[in-house]
């Protein structure tokens, strides 16, 4: 089915892959498509300005040719002047065409003022024209007539009428007719009343001068206001139409580097869509690749977890068929022992027999919790619920301490146990517990299957790693067992074996996982083996042998504790327990109890089960922080239960202060115990009617205190240090701060000679505790129950 559904997964996925492949085809003839329309939009643009180019050179050009065809004046033939005219229209014309490219409402004032003037100055040259035409008539008319005034200065003057009359009679007639004889008087008047002739042709020659000069002169006038129009008309002419070239040429490059900008973005975009493309069409490329690809690995993949899982699922099975069959021989043994022995304890008079009943029945308790504590603790290692701790130990000491442990063993055996550890008198930061642990594991192996000979336990720390291993002589592991050695509840084979689930090297193997190192195994059957094992190790400042690294969170001798539970036995286990340490347990069956007992005592810790039928651990946790009960908002509430799946960090967060799992002992309840911060301020508070103010006192002091240690510690002034700590331990001692109260009085009676860089560890730590205690003050300053504080910090 599941092949199926990966068959038509990919199918789907190779549609898609063509349906995206024509959607950016479609897309891609889209996009070249609009770039051929840009472009056909372009090449239009500039076959209108080419278009515009030429209409404007056209122009200019019958505008050129008309401005060289003045020459008729000179000529002043009417021919040319009708030519004229024809190339002025043409000029017009050609104007007048141009507001079609030229749309704007100035350039067409422009073209039209233009037009205006090369029709004036037509006029104006007609004018001239014709002025000229009527001056030359003028002449050639005065030309005729002084011709004539100049020919009767050669004809005499006709005698006057006497005279005629005189000669006629002298005639034919005048010989018989008397002679009339006039005075010399007479005479000299009626010639003075005759003109001359030259008199007579002098006034004809002024009146003619006179009447030119009047008509040239009028012909001047005329011929000089023709000539200031004209001039007047050329220089607004020439200026508009320089105006006019000037602005169109300004249109033109204006125009043309539009083109070259629009044709140069044109080309980027045209270049980046094609880059766009190439890009798109590479990473679909790589796109498809990759879904196919990963199909394909998931395929693959899934194949492997099938076969992964099929292979686990086999050891599962096994593991549970060595499971099944090894707990219900191992612990059926112990338990058939306690209850043997639980029966002969009933009627035993004899105090001495009862108590060697007893003794058997603890050590096969204690066998029986070994073995449900190794399931729980594998369990957590392989579901990765533990975390490695880190702390200062001397790596060197821990080591021999752990093999000497096993020299009583090894003798009783026979066994020589030979420890050899160099260059590991060092300092370092790790999991001294679980280093512990996987020593003891191994020495206990190799005692355990080591009947004759030696074993040789070698250590030596180097550039940050320990490497150790663990020699025996005994009777070996053969090549099919190697393969198996750290598999879960695989036992070796002899006869001496102990009982026992086989988790010890599979516990072994995980821790060293945990702490990131390796673990090998080199054996001969019937030669022995060599386990080695390599750690990561940070060495830490300090010289060795000299510091004592103490872990002890605090005593416990004073506290009050409060528990809940619904198992009567459990709770009467947990009370006996905190007794043999000095403190008060008072135990609750159901919530009702319990309210009722935080009613009347002040407690330093709660003790909850989280599986109860009335209500589980979470509802405990709630109900206090809910409660107007002062103290239950801030009591610090530790969650006992039997879920190994759940590390401590998740009950942490869910607000619980630790957690404790089932089934502990004696010293995980007292350990997990002392780790609560249990700072108690009833001893100074008690009696004061102020408790605020008192509390304002004690932050004030400490955190001026605790600034004097911090500059004394870093300039190593420990006279300082050993003069706060001296004036300051018996208030920390009273208040019960988190450092352990040997410790601190230790710390206080140290005389001068001792106080040096060696405890600057211990300083820290108690700095740490502290602060802690001026947090916690600052809290129950503001705490809104006065009685809470007025009674109990």
């Amino acid at each position: 089915m599941q092949t199926n559904n990966s068959l038509v997964s990919l199918r789907l996925k190779i549609i898609t892959g063509y349906v995206l492949l024509l959607i950016f085809l479609t897309i891609i003839v889209s996009l070249v498509w609009l770039e051929h329309q840009k472009m056909e939009m372009l090449n239009s643009g500039e076959l209108l300005i080419r278009q515009k180019r030429e209409a404007v050179n056209r122009t200019f050009e019958k505008l050129l040719d008309f401005s060289f065809s003045d020459d008729f004046l000179l000529l002043r033939d009417r021919d040319k002047f009708n030519e004229y005219r024809m190339k002025r229209e043409i000029a017009t014309t050609a104007l007048s065409g141009l507001k079609r490219y030229y749309p704007s409402d100035i350039q067409h004032a422009q073209i039209d003022t233009i037009s205006s003037l090369l029709q004036e100055k037509e006029a104006l040259l007609l004018g001239v024209m014709n002025t000229l035409s009527d001056l030359l008539r003028s002449d050639s008319l005065f030309q005729r007539r002084i011709p004539a005034v100049a020919l009767q200065m050669h004809i005499p003057l006709l005698p006057g009428k006497s005279e005629k009359e005189k000669k006629k009679r002298s005639g034919f007639l005048g010989l018989f007719k008397k002679k009339e004889e006039k005075s010399a008087y007479a005479y000299q008047k009626e010639k003075t009343k005759q003109p001359s002739a030259s008199q007579q042709i002098t006034r004809e020659l002024y009146s003619l001068q006179k009447e030119m000069s009047i008509q040239y002169t009028d012909y001047w006038n005329k011929l000089a206001t023709y000539s200031d129009s004209l001039q007047w008309r050329n220089t607004e002419l020439n200026s508009q139409i320089n105006t006019f070239i000037g602005e169109f040429e300004q249109v033109v490059i204006k125009q043309a580097e539009k083109e070259i900008e629009e044709i140069t973005a044109l080309r980027e975009q045209s270049f980046r869509i094609i880059l766009f493309i190439a890009v798109i069409a590479i990473l679909l490329i790589v796109l498809f690749y990759f879904f196919i690809h990963q199909d394909i690995r998931k395929r693959q993949e899934y194949r492997l977890k099938l076969e992964a899982s099929d292979c686990r699922n086999r050891e599962l099975l096994a593991a549970r068929r060595n499971l099944i069959l090894t707990v219900s021989h191992d612990l059926r043994v112990p338990l058939g022992t306690i209850s043997e022995y639980a029966e002969l304890l009933q009627d035993e008079k004899s105090p001495e027999q009862s108590k060697g009943y007893a003794m058997n029945i603890l050590h096969a308790s204690r066998h029986v919790i070994g073995l449900a504590n190794n399931l729980l603790y594998y369990y957590r290692l392989e579901a990765e619920k533990e975390q490695p701790e880190k702390e200062i130990f001397h790596l060197g000491r821990i080591i021999e301490d752990t093999a000497h442990s096993f020299l009583p063993i090894a003798e009783k055996k026979g066994l020589d146990l030979a420890i050899k550890v160099i260059d590991s008198d060092v300092l370092v930061e790790g999991d001294c517990g679980r280093l512990v642990q996987i020593l003891n594991n191994l020495i206990s192996n190799a005692v355990k299957f080591t009947s004759a000979g030696y074993i040789q336990v070698g250590a030596q720390y180097r550039v940050g790693k320990l490497s150790f291993f663990i020699r025996d002589t005994g009777i070996g592991i053969d090549k099919e067992s190697r393969e198996q050695i750290f598999t879960a509840f695989e036992r070796g084979k002899t006869p001496n074996a102990e009982e026992g689930f086989g988790l010890g090297l599979a516990i072994t193997y995980k821790l060293v996982t945990l702490l990131k190192g390796t673990i090998h195994v080199q054996s001969t059957p019937g030669h022995g083996s060599t386990f080695e094992v390599c750690l990561p190790l940070r060495e830490t400042n300090g010289k060795t042998g000299t510091t004592k690294i103490s872990l002890a969170c605090g005593v416990l001798s004073g506290m009050r504790v409060l528990a809940i539970d619904d198992d009567r036995m459990q709770l009467e286990v947990i009370q006996k327990m905190y007794v043999r340490h000095g403190v008060k347990c008072d135990c609750c069956l159901n919530v009702s109890e319990l309210i009722e007992a935080l009613r009347r005592n002040r407690y330093d810790l709660v003790l909850t089960d989280m599986r109860m039928s009335e209500m589980d651990g979470y509802g405990v946790l709630a109900l206090l922080r809910g409660s107007n009960l002062g103290q239950a908002k801030t009591l610090p509430v530790l969650a006992v239960t039997a879920q190994a799946d759940k590390n401590p960090e998740y009950f942490r967060n869910a607000g619980f202060a630790d957690c404790l799992y089932k089934p502990f002992s004696q010293r995980e309840l007292v350990s997990v115990t002392s780790c609560i911060d249990r700072t108690n301020f009833t001893t100074i508070m008690e009696g004061e009617e102020n408790a605020r103010e008192l509390l304002d006192m004690f932050i004030e002091d400490t955190e001026k205190e605790l600034s004097e240690m911090q500059d004394a510690l870093g300039t190593a002034n420990y006279m300082q240090l050993r003069h706060i700590i001296h004036k300051a331990a018996p208030l920390w001692g009273m208040i019960r701060i988190n450092v352990p109260l040997n410790e601190l009085e230790e710390m206080a009676s140290l005389s001068s000679e001792k106080w040096c860089k060696e405890l600057d560890a211990r300083i820290k730590r108690l700095m740490e505790a502290v602060e802690q205690a001026v947090k916690k003050a600052k809290e129950l300053k503001y705490e809104p129950d006065e009685n809470h504080i007025g009674i109990r910090g």
